[in-house]
């Protein structure tokens, strides 16, 4: 644990206060009893029904109750959801400025916490300059950030914090965090009801049923898991320190009732590597939006407030284009792992096999990419590598392509195991 948890700089990026507690309840614990700083960035004020100042409260309470100080716990001040008509923020046009469902329009705090920048109106390209601007000036080595929930808020936060760090790696090349991605719904606020048995049981499979999240764009097996503080562990809900941490949350004052789905043995990440090859390397296609493969975004929603499927996002190859490829000029001659392709999340536009070339003479067959629009990998092992191209040979559906292609010089970014019993079942 003290090689996991010690000497980080952490930020977790979440849309309300509670989804912090949701995400990483029982880490964030972790990371400051072993001497890592950790900021809580609130994306919104939470004032959508409920009164903001009792929200920054709660958060503060919170965090102070783990021994996070009150300048890092940082409320952006945007607000909880639009005011209709109208669009979402982040489908919103770049500079007009929106009325929230609480009717302000611009950021605030309270006299004695205000937002980051105070005043700044309510508009897309400010909300994504003040939360690269907060990324920035800390410049953490993990961000855990809210993934795409079954909540508008928590869908808009997700897709916002995707842009912002796919901008962040275009623009800056020095600096390449280790990002996580977690859901706050589906593995804790409606979680199975599945505290304790004979053991501290892990998170469930949010894929499987009943609890079923979509798009399926990971792979329950390629979870991050991460052993959380055992203080928040008890052989009764209502005397765990989990049942305690949420209720320091007045403003939601059934948040302890939801203890049993909220605390388990682990939480559960999705990493999002930031240290690509194709990241500023020149990338061509025969058709299509080539921009598309590297902005970060697996999943995009033009409309969020209609909560139509979210997938458009992605380059897809023009009808009539017969080549259907994608050319990449790497910034320098380089090592390559492996290359990481993923396909439409959409089930029915699909890639059946591609072709990747490289200038060495070789290639590789993809067969089937994983239809749910999940990372498929494909080991390469070569060195000395400057250009290679993806071309599109067998595909199904009205729309198929990819919503990103990624290549790596190494296995992994970043160092986040640990070891740790488990049982047949896998808990710990």
């Amino acid at each position: 644990k003290q090689r996991l948890y010690a000497g980080r700089s952490v930020m977790v990026i979440v849309p309300h206060q509670d989804d912090e507690y949701n995400i990483l309840g029982g880490v964030i614990e972790e990371f400051v009893n072993y001497g890592s700083t950790v900021r809580v960035v609130y994306a919104t004020n939470g004032d959508m029904i409920i009164d903001a100042a009792l929200r920054f409260q709660d958060a503060i309470n919170y965090c102070g109750s783990v021994g996070i100080p009150e300048e890092n716990v940082i409320f952006l001040g945007y607000g909880d959801q639009w005011a209709d008509p109208g669009p979402d923020i982040y489908n919103a046009e770049p500079d007009a400025v929106l009325t929230s469902y609480a009717g302000a329009t611009a950021t605030y705090g309270t006299q004695s916490h205000p937002a980051y920048r105070e005043g700044t109106p309510y508009t897309f390209n400010n909300i994504c300059g003040d939360m690269k601007s907060v990324i920035l000036e800390h410049s953490p080595d993990l961000i855990f950030c809210i993934d795409y929930d079954d909540h508008i808020g928590h869908m808009s936060t997700a897709l916002i914090i995707d842009k912002v760090v796919g901008d962040l790696l275009a623009e800056k090349p020095d600096y390449r965090p280790v990002v996580l991605k977690g859901y706050a719904y589906g593995t804790a606020w409606f979680a199975q009801n599945d505290f304790f048995r004979m053991n501290i049981l892990s998170t469930q499979n949010l894929f499987d049923e009943p609890y079923y999240q979509t798009p399926v764009v990971y792979e329950w097996e390629r979870r991050i898991r991460f052993p959380v503080d055992a203080a928040i562990l008890s052989r009764s809900a209502v005397n765990s320190g989990g049942y305690e941490s949420l209720r320091q949350f007045a403003s939601q004052p059934s948040a302890g009732d939801y203890t049993p789905g909220i605390v388990n043995g682990d939480k559960v990440f999705w990493q999002r590597r930031t240290d690509s090859l194709c990241i500023g390397a020149e990338i061509q296609t025969s058709s299509g939006q080539p921009d598309d493969l590297t902005d970060f975004l697996l999943i995009d929603n033009r409309d969020l407030k209609n909560q139509e499927h979210p997938f458009d996002n992605l380059w897809s190859p023009a009808a009539e284009d017969g080549e259907k490829r994608i050319s990449v000029q790497l910034l320098a001659a380089s090592d390559i792992h492996s290359i990481v392709l993923y396909d439409h999340p959409s089930p029915y536009e699909n890639v059946l096999e591609a072709v990747i070339a490289f200038d060495d003479g070789t290639q590789l067959r993809t067969g089937p990419l994983h239809k749910t629009g999940a990372a498929t990998e494909i080991p390469v092992h070569k060195t000395g590598i400057t250009e290679f191209t993806v071309t599109l040979e067998a595909v199904e559906g009205e729309k198929p392509g990819l919503t990103e292609l990624e290549a790596y010089a190494s296995e992994r970014q970043g160092d986040l195991s640990f070891i740790k019993l488990m049982d047949a079942s896998g808990d710990y």
